[in-house]
């Protein structure tokens, strides 16, 4: 979805538990980039795996976009792509997946994808919003936002590239909202890799999370996951990070966090893929 150039307690509602972990289950904020630092939580007894990207939005090194659309005979489309591929073509340090595409079939990288959700490339809108309800804007003057789509007019001369929100389990996007948790119960849902995007209530610090876990049948990675967790749960995540509005984007085989590798240069995706073959070739980034 995006691509950047450029002692904490968390809780989570878990089988109507709200656990707290301690101290030496979460890593401290380490810098990789002008702007950007990493966080883990990784709590093997409860089964959860969190990798955290910490943005400074303000940073004069940091940028923020989307996939640019190409043209084809039945409109836009995006061809499929691996975060990591992305990351190099790209030049890019840091790459998360977007929203749901379409076709939502496992496909090797080139095959012609288009988003579900809003998706604006300079100032081009190429996928209309759908179900979603809300979406994540770079604005012409840098700055960023999350909003509900029904202030996308107020902004709509003024968007450099957006990215809409991805509905799931009866959620239609918003997370979290003026500091408050939207995602009251998961009776529809089931725990599942998530991804996420939330912004801090001065709008400076943009976070990126992907959750591990439910890797598919057959998976190699089957013992190296976590156990995944419920909206609900991602909810109370990106609350507890400092997220005053937060948004639900792409999870499942989709859900990757790759970063450009500071020794080298070349890509290293931080989550454990939850398909058996590994990194997916996806539609949005």
């Amino acid at each position: 979805m995006l691509f950047f150039k450029l002692s904490l307690f968390i809780f989570i509602n878990t089988l109507g538990v709200l656990y707290s972990y301690a101290d030496n289950a979460i890593s401290d904020w380490v810098d990789l980039y002008n702007g950007v630092s990493y966080k883990l939580l990784d709590d093997s007894e409860k089964g959860i795996k969190v990798h955290q990207i910490r943005i400074d939005v303000t940073h004069p090194d940091v940028e923020f976009f989307i996939d640019a659309p190409k043209k084809g005979e039945d409109g836009f489309y995006v061809p499929s792509t691996k975060p990591s591929t992305f990351l190099s073509k790209k030049k890019a340090q840091v790459v998360i997946n977007g929203t749901a595409y379409s076709p939502a079939n496992l496909a090797p990288e080139g095959q012609p994808k288009t988003p579900d959700s809003l998706a604006i490339f300079n100032g081009i809108e190429y996928a209309p919003v759908g179900e979603e309800n809300a979406a994540f804007l770079v604005l012409n003057d840098r700055s960023v936002k999350i909003i509900r789509n029904e202030e996308l007019p107020n902004y709509q001369d003024n968007i450099k590239m957006a990215l809409g929100a991805w509905h799931w389990a009866g959620v239609q996007g918003l997370l979290v909202e003026n500091g408050e948790i939207l995602v009251s119960d998961h009776n529809d849902d089931e725990k599942a890799v998530r991804t996420s995007i939330g912004l801090s209530e001065d709008e400076k610090t943009v976070y990126l999370v992907v959750v591990e876990g439910r890797p598919r049948q057959g998976s190699v990675f089957q013992d190296l996951v976590g156990h995944g967790v419920y909206l609900e749960d991602l909810a109370h995540i990106m609350q507890s990070i400092g997220c005053h509005t937060a948004m639900n984007l792409d999870g499942g085989g989709a859900a990757t966090m790759v970063i450009e590798n500071i020794n080298n240069g070349k890509p290293l995706v931080l989550n454990t893929p939850s398909d058996h073959k590994g990194e997916r070739a996806t539609g949005s980034h």
